[in-house]
């Protein structure tokens, strides 16, 4: 089940939004005050952060530049702020969408979906990549090209070599 934060001071708009993804089957924290200094294990854990920039004690804004270089999970702004300034501001701290108030519902879902749903992919092009792929410190193997580097230089093993060392590492990846 798919995580999601919704980060908003009107607490009428963090139920609407709160019921609308939960009718999706998501599972939806909500924050309708941030506390400063920022807690990074606040916005942690969660596959997607929907963000007002208009909130009392900081601006939305800056709570994504804050965190954005710890956290890679998308965040949507969903703001009252309309203008292309403010639009191309939030994407341009971090933010991966923005969203202007008062928005559908059905948007508003669509958009969500949409996010995770690239997340996903995203997820499953790095797992078959590390099936191509093993690194182990200095070690890497490339499993299609059945080839070992270390420290980047190629090693030249005989065919019964490279599958003894590849299944040793399989076995167990600290003795590489």
């Amino acid at each position: 089940m798919y995580k999601i934060l919704i980060v908003d001071d009107d607490l009428e708009i963090l139920k609407l939004m709160k019921t609308a993804l939960e009718m999706k089957n998501y599972r939806v924290d909500i924050m309708n005050k941030v506390s400063v200094p920022l807690r990074l294990t606040d916005f942690q854990g969660f596959d997607l952060i929907l963000l007002d920039i208009m909130m009392p004690n900081i601006e939305g804004t800056d709570i994504c530049h804050a965190i954005r270089n710890q956290i890679s999970t998308p965040i949507m702004f969903v703001s009252a702020k309309d203008s292309e300034e403010d639009i191309i501001n939030g994407l341009n701290v971090g933010g991966d969408d923005y969203m202007v108030k008062p928005f559908s519902l059905k948007q508003l879902t669509a958009k969500v979906e949409a996010h995770l749903k690239r997340e996903e992919r995203k997820k499953k092009a790095t797992d078959e990549f590390n099936n191509i792929r093993r690194d182990s410190g200095p070690v890497t193997f490339y499993l299609e090209e059945k080839q070992v580097l270390i420290n980047g230089q190629i090693v030249r093993l005989t065919s019964r070599e490279y599958w003894i060392t590849n299944d040793i590492w399989h076995n167990d990846s600290n003795l590489v």
